[in-house]
């Protein structure tokens, strides 16, 4: 975004930047730190960290007067690591935070930021919920700004091929097709791997996917993705080769990596059921009627990506319900070895033998795992 769209936001006290899109993200904030304190010395700016400091603070930080600039700019970092405090979503202009922003004063200009971070899914999954409630909390706070950053369809290929062009590269579609499957949605992690590709690449000026696939690190969902297609395939080696390298993606992770992966997988069984179901009644996913609402779940695959949808149900084509139920009792047998709730070998023998049993079930082939109660 533009520096003359930044300084329009200056108007407001406080200003929520927050989404996927992280190159855009980062670009408004430099464009608003500058429209805010256009000399630059920093001198009238304050930076600090959420899960160092508290909202207290910041009003502290925002109450000085400033010296050199109009407005004193206190920038609040890495907000997606706290919660506000609105736990059930109940919230209201009352909420001690949003009682704290409503006193920002007129001579400050703050400017709250939902950094990406890293971390295992459990810990994104708590950065997503935190980030949902500063969204609810902003609601109901007066003289303020949420600039949400999606990324639309067709935006990080298009950027990603700006900057192949740049680095005078070529990137056929293929090449950048995959490297998003193994990436996904995180346009800075793209540009980051894309950045690898062309380092590998030399002197070559075609980024071909043989490129992608040898350097581009991927993401644990499309790991999945790959395990689920060869043990739909019915392919024992290539099933075992992905799974071996689902684990070797978390060297560190020992002993943990195998419950990460049957999550995933129990995941994919789980929407393939939901697809099931919709092709026995005759329903589209695409266009849900209410009586296919009515049939499945509350969290369900009507709340998935396009492209997860359309993995559920490809694959569903080829199961049957008893079928995909039998997936998910071998993958609950193997959570329960690695658990130490049934004897069992290693975390690799114990995966490769789930991943063994669910290619027969592909195969049409009778595994004896039954239900656990």
């Amino acid at each position: 975004m533009s520096g003359p769209n930044a300084a329009g936001h200056l108007k407001n006290r406080v200003v929520l930047l927050h989404g996927p899109d992280t190159i855009s993200r980062r670009e408004m904030l430099a464009a608003l730190i500058q429209a805010a304190d256009p000399g630059g010395d920093g001198f009238d700016r304050e930076e600090l960290n959420a899960d160092v400091s508290k909202p207290p603070d910041w009003l502290g930080a925002a109450s000085q007067f400033p010296f050199m600039a109009e407005r004193r700019t206190v920038i609040i970092r890495h907000l997606a690591r706290i919660s506000p405090g609105d736990e059930g979503g109940r919230v209201s202009a009352k909420h001690p935070v949003a009682l704290i922003l409503n006193s920002i004063p007129e001579s400050a200009f703050v400017i709250l930021v939902g950094d990406d971070e890293i971390g295992d899914r459990d810990r994104q999954d708590r950065f997503n919920r935190n980030m949902e409630s500063w969204v609810r909390l902003f609601k109901h706070v007066e003289n303020a700004a949420i600039l949400d950053f999606k990324i639309q369809p067709g935006d990080i290929e298009r950027r990603l091929r700006a900057r192949a062009d740049e680095l005078g590269k070529k990137l056929p579609s293929d090449s950048s097709s995959l490297l998003l499957q193994m990436v996904g949605s995180d346009m800075a992690t793209a540009l980051s791997e894309l950045d690898k590709v062309v380092l590998y690449a030399g002197e070559e000026t075609v980024l071909r996917t043989e490129y992608v696939q040898k350097v581009v690190v991927a993401e644990p969902d499309f790991r999945a993705g790959q395990l689920i297609r060869s043990i739909m395939r019915g392919n024992p080696s290539e099933a075992v080769t992905q799974m071996r390298l689902m684990l070797s993606d978390s060297p560190t992770q020992k002993g943990r990596a195998g419950a990460g992966a049957i999550t995933m997988l129990a995941n994919s069984f789980r929407l393939m059921s939901h697809a099931r179901t919709a092709k026995d009644l005759g329903e589209n996913v695409g266009k849900p009627t209410q009586r296919l609402r009515a049939a499945l779940p509350e969290k369900s695959i009507l709340n998935e990506p396009d492209w997860k949808v359309r993995d559920a149900v490809q694959n569903a084509s080829r199961f049957t319900q008893e079928q995909i139920q039998e997936c998910l009792n071998i993958l609950l047998e193997a959570d329960a070895v690695l658990k130490g709730l049934r004897p069992g070998g290693k975390e690799d023998d114990t995966m490769e033998l789930m991943v063994l049993r669910l290619v027969q079930v592909a195969q049409g082939r009778e595994t004896r795992v039954r239900a656990l109660v």
